[in-house]
Parts: C-alpha cells; structure tokens; sequence
C-alpha cells in the first residue's frame, strides 16, 4: 500500500523505491490512499504504472480529480 503519494515526483520516488528497494514490481503494489487532497497529485500518475489489481481508496471529494474532470496546478 501506498499512503500520501504526494506529487507527480514522489509518484516517481515511490516507484523507485518499489522497484529498487523492495525488489518488487509496481504491479505488485495493490493500494494506493491518502484523502487530504493537497496530496493526491501524484496517485493518477502511479496508478498508470501499477497493474490491473491496483486500487486507489479515496474519499469521494478527489474523484474529479483522479477522473480528470478537475486538473491539479504543479
């Protein structure tokens, strides 16, 4: 599980130490949550990486932003 994926950079940060750390593949990644929305900007961009299994948990407040109707200002 991923919690507070931050922005884009930490989406990239988080994969890297999926990858390089853990020694795991990003689909192996099932969660990813956090609900404040000033720290969602990066869960869209993980979430393209991960596998089909992946879920994103989340408060029904950012779903226009993961959806795409709302656009995060980096």
């Amino acid at each position: 599980m991923a919690v507070d994926v931050g922005s884009h950079g930490a989406a990239n940060d988080t994969v890297e130490y999926i990858r390089r750390r853990l020694k795991r593949d990003i689909s192996d990644l099932r969660y990813i949550t956090h609900f404040h929305i000033d720290h969602i900007g990066g869960i869209g961009h993980l979430i393209e990486m991960c596998g089909p299994l992946t879920k994103v948990l989340f408060n029904y407040g950012v779903k226009d932003y993961l959806s795409g109707k709302k656009k995060f200002h980096s």
